[in-house]
């Protein structure tokens, strides 16, 4: 689960930065916020989640900034990938993790404004994510046909958080 990244670099470069300086600034908000969030759950909650996912692209933005604003994460192995009820209960864990995330952002925003530099009720959520082809999370919900339909159900709400 992770925040939507490009709107991190849009404040840095409204507040004047440009080029690295603000992917520097976005990477730093996006780390920032990405603790502040898991910060609110306990460690129970946080049971089997990882909060630091490695995309081995160094050299470019994206994949970083989706390091950093990475807020939970359940790691598979393509070679070993657990039955399809595993997979249904950690979508079902990642979807409520995400619910009580919005919430909290929503929270921290109300009593701190300000100190988290996105809004969870921005136009810009409310777009849907309809992936391409190119994307490796719908190669993924097409390999795995039974769970395809319901990863694309809630693909939106379990791949970006704002």
């Amino acid at each position: 689960m992770n925040q939507g990244v490009t709107q991190h670099k849009d404040n840095a470069m409204r507040r004047g930065l440009s080029g690295a300086a603000a992917e520097r600034a976005a990477l730093e908000e996006l780390d920032k916020e990405s603790g502040l969030l898991r910060s609110r759950f306990s460690v129970e909650a946080l049971k089997g989640i990882t909060s630091k996912i490695k995309l081995d692209a160094d050299r470019y933005f994206l994949p970083r900034a989706y390091e950093k604003g990475n807020i939970a994460a359940i790691e598979y192995s393509v070679r070993d990938l657990p039955s399809e009820e595993v997979l249904r209960e950690d979508l079902t864990r990642l979807l409520s993790f995400y619910s009580a995330c919005v919430e909290a952002k929503r929270e921290v925003l109300a009593q701190h404004p300000g100190i988290i530099a996105t809004s969870p009720d921005s136009e810009r959520a409310k777009k849907k994510f309809r992936p391409s082809r190119r994307h490796s999370s719908l190669r993924v919900a097409q390999a795995i046909a039974p769970l395809s339909g319901l990863m694309n159900k809630y693909a939106s709400a379990v791949m970006r958080i704002y």
